[in-house]
């Protein structure tokens, strides 16, 4: 595993379980590493995968108790946040788009690659299903991604 971090898969099946369970009420983070395709093409491969695993390691140290990371596939990544509050979720989602902007990636001792995320958070809403959910968390992210990158988005209202 290059990242270390919850598959696809396991992220989604984590979420929809916390969702199930009563006692919790998650709220999810849908995070995207801005102009990751360029990193690829004007450093190659190996430097993105490098960029790829110090993003998770920046985020992990922003993560509480309960909170988990998980690949949702190229440069697309979740956080299921264990908190019921979009203020807390929306800061932590600040703060993981403050770190990963302020901390380049020690890719090379004389090439440090500055990287930026874009981020889409989303509270659970009484009767959404889960891909309703992550469809808020994406349409946020997405709106984040055009409104210039580098930035945090909260979702609007239910999609019907």
């Amino acid at each position: 595993m290059l990242t270390g971090t919850l598959n696809r898969r396991s992220i989604v099946q984590n979420l929809q379980a916390a969702l199930d369970d009563p006692t919790q009420t998650p709220c999810v983070l849908a995070l995207d590493i801005d102009f990751f395709k360029k990193v690829n093409d004007t450093h190659g491969h190996q430097t993105g995968d490098q960029v790829l695993i110090h993003f998770c390691r920046t985020i992990e140290t922003m993560l509480r108790k309960g909170d988990l990371l998980g690949r949702m596939g190229g440069e697309e990544f979740l956080v299921v946040a264990n908190t019921p509050s979009l203020t807390d979720a929306m800061g932590l989602a600040e703060r993981i788009r403050a770190s990963i902007a302020s901390t380049p990636c020690p890719c090379s001792p004389d090439t440090p690659i500055a990287i930026t995320t874009s981020v889409g958070v989303a509270q659970p809403r009484v009767g959404e299903t889960m891909e309703q959910l992550l469809e808020r968390a994406d349409e946020a992210l997405y709106r984040a991604k055009h409104a210039g990158r580098n930035r945090v988005m909260m979702a609007g209202a239910a999609i019907a």
